[in-house]
């Protein structure tokens, strides 16, 4: 049991009537029943051991019941042993389930290694990292960055910058997750969180922006120069650092054991002319050329094998919207 036990940060206790009460933070609400709560919580302070807060309400019920609802309060979640520091961090790591003293200074830090391809400017990005508790900055790579332990995160103008198929190569052979984040532009695009073996790698992104941006794969085309058009060149310092927050919180939630990334396998789009935040899930295409079967974007199973061939027919006289050569009953 914990010795000297204290609310978390991010509760608050309210009492609704003398056997009712509930414990509340900013997104759970929680009814205690029973008339023992509403005498014990106002006592869990951080100042006094469990021993003492059952001294203080044993001329009125049982040691064993006071204990009891004491190891039910911990059992919850509700309270902790009393630390000497509580900052408003630890309420935000707690109420997604991670470790405060994780991102605390006496923690780990995370490593995280920026990369930039084609013209991309790390250093906005680099400074806004640096200030963020928990995350370690190592200097990046503009070549093939180097196979250790750190979180690549690879910035960019353009997704289809040709760079990121050689990123995406070296991650896929080292098994390596990786982030791809666009920040300047009117549109940042931030992720998605490639995980080698579980989520599309980056051609299967690519093979869809090519499909849906056709006027600039036709000009690479023409031009024979493979390069992205890299229209995304408006940015302000508060639409970088918007974009860049978000992108750093993802990072700092993995690191302070809240779960998965909610990036992986997903592009946050922010449009800021209309301040819209959208999800795009990026699906693994299982002909992918990278880390797909590479036996064509198109399944073929099913389809028969003689070619198909046109030939006049006389249509049947009946009509029903549409035309055909035989009768509907003798269709079916």
């Amino acid at each position: 049991m914990i010795h000297i036990p204290r609310l978390k940060h991010r509760y608050r206790f309210v009492c609704i009537a003398h056997d009712t009460s509930a414990l509340v933070c900013e997104v759970s609400e929680t009814l205690l029943h029973g008339e023992l709560y509403p005498r014990i919580v106002p006592l869990i302070d951080g100042l006094r051991t469990g021993d003492e807060i059952a001294e203080e309400v044993s001329d009125v019920f049982p040691l064993e019941q006071v204990y009891f609802h004491l190891l039910r309060l911990e059992e919850l979640g509700f309270i902790e042993e009393t630390r000497p520091v509580d900052t408003s961090a630890s309420a935000f790591w707690g109420i997604l389930g991670g470790k405060a003293e994780r991102m605390g200074e006496g923690g780990p830090p995370a490593s995280v290694r920026l990369i930039a391809v084609g013209d991309a400017d790390p250093e906005p990005i680099r400074r806004y990292f640096s200030n963020f508790s928990g995350l370690r900055i190592v200097d990046g790579e503009r070549t093939a960055p180097p196979l250790d332990e750190c979180l690549w995160v690879v910035l960019t103008r353009d997704y289809l910058e040709p760079d990121l198929e050689e990123i995406n190569r070296l991650a896929l052979e080292s098994g390596r997750p990786w982030y791809v984040f666009k920040p300047a532009g009117v549109q940042p695009w931030i992720g998605p969180l490639f995980r080698p073996g579980c989520t599309g790698c980056w051609e299967c992104l690519a093979g869809r922006l090519r499909g849906h941006r056709t006027l600039e794969s036709y000009s690479a085309r023409e031009q024979q120069h493979g390069k992205s058009l890299r229209l995304s060149i408006g940015s302000t310092e508060a639409s970088v650092t918007a974009a860049t927050a978000i992108l750093a919180a993802d990072v700092a939630r993995m690191h302070a054991g809240c779960g998965s990334s909610n990036l992986e396998g997903t592009i946050l789009s922010l449009d800021f002319r209309t301040m819209d935040l959208r999800r795009h899930h990026l699906f693994k295409l299982p002909r992918c050329p990278a880390c797909g079967t590479g036996d064509g974007p198109v399944a073929t199973a099913g389809i028969p094998e003689d070619p198909l061939v046109l030939v006049t027919q006389k249509k049947s006289g009946h009509r029903d919207g549409g035309h055909r050569i035989r009768l509907a009953e003798e269709t079916l």
